[in-house]
């Protein structure tokens, strides 16, 4: 028979085996044996498209300008005004370096975002986008709410009233709503890809169109922008509120100022033998300069008024022309043998 002693002493040590079992388990307990690791998705910044030309470039640069003029074959289809003055959208044929046959398409009519979409073009017009067929016909509604217009890969890509990029087929048919919130201004560079302006610091973001993904390209607020090449010119505000012209090159990243010379507003772009854009001067009401993109020094349209594009093509453009206290003069086309027809209400303006 076991003494007392003894039994008191194999309790005792079975107390601590069990306590120490306790404890290991414990401590075990409280690390969890690591699972399978959830997936990570990267998201890599949007490539940039690998073969943006000029015919892509001079498409973006009228759709910076809402051209309200297209010249398409021997015809000028372009904003004009009746003999009572009220705004047509209205079509001249080009012969001979002048125009002539002017004819009234439709009525009350400030077209912009014109388009050219096989037999028929298509307009933002109060709000809507209409379809108007070229052989003659009225024109059809598509879209009750709509503030801009792109054609891109056989369908129409618009920003709505809410701010937000939608898509619908040439019918009107299967409108999608693509992003989330509001964006400014967006421009579809390639299947997949586009360019915006967001946030309330006004940003320039190059976007994954469906899915995941984007890239600030912009380090404060940039507007209209123009994609050449591989290099993005905007017209960018510092935070002490002044604009200057900006490029960013999106092959390494660099942000550069193509131009000190602080803005009165953005610049616009057009092609004439190289790109250059047109700028107005801060502290010089309503004047005006040329710039060549890869350098050079401005130099003065020598406008009395201010001319705004309303289309820009390969060697040509048209120009609204308003008189310094903002009354619309007259429209100018410039054509790539350096002439330069102006015209308004039907008629050819003779110098």
């Amino acid at each position: 028979m076991m003494n007392t002693r003894k039994r008191q002493a194999i309790l005792i040590f079975l107390l601590l085996a069990a306590l120490l079992c306790a404890c290991g388990t414990a401590a075990e307990s409280a690390v969890e044996e690591p699972g399978e690791s959830p997936t990570v998705t990267v998201i890599e910044r949007p490539a940039p498209p690998e073969d943006f030309g000029r015919a892509e470039s001079l498409a973006m640069a009228n759709y910076l300008c809402a051209n309200r003029a297209l010249l398409s074959g021997e015809y000028l289809y372009t904003l004009d005004f009746n003999v009572e003055l009220r705004p047509v959208l209205g079509r001249y044929r080009v012969v001979d370096n002048t125009l002539r046959e002017f004819t009234v398409l439709v009525e009350d009519c400030v077209a912009s975002y014109l388009a050219e979409d096989g037999d028929r073009l298509c307009y933002v017009r109060e709000g809507r986008i209409e379809a108007l067929p070229t052989d003659g016909g009225k024109p059809v509604t598509l879209c009750e709410d709509a503030r801009t217009l792109q054609l891109f890969g056989g369908k129409l890509y618009y920003l709505d009233g809410a701010g937000r990029l939608c898509r619908m087929e040439r019918d009107g048919s299967g409108k999608t709503v693509l992003t989330d919130g509001p964006c400014d201004r967006p421009y579809v560079l390639s299947d997949g890809l586009l360019l915006a302006q967001k946030g309330e610091e006004h940003a320039l973001y190059l976007c994954v169109l469906e899915g995941e993904g984007e890239w600030r390209v912009s380090d404060g607020a940039g507007y209209d922008p123009l994609l050449i090449g591989q290099t993005l010119y905007f017209t960018r505000e510092t935070a002490s509120g002044e604009k200057q012209l900006c490029r960013f090159d999106l092959a390494d990243d660099s942000l550069s100022a193509v131009s000190d010379m602080p803005l009165r507003g953005t610049a616009e772009f057009f092609y004439d033998r190289s790109w250059q854009t047109r700028l107005a001067r801060a502290g010089e009401l309503l004047r005006q300069s040329i710039l060549p993109l890869e350098g050079g020094e401005a130099e003065s349209c020598d406008y009395s008024g201010y001319h705004l594009l309303d289309y820009v093509g390969a060697g040509l453009r048209v120009d609204a022309v308003y008189e310094a206290d903002g009354r619309l003069n007259s429209f100018m086309l410039y054509t790539p043998d350096g002439g330069v027809i102006r015209y308004f209400g039907g008629s050819v303006i003779e110098p």
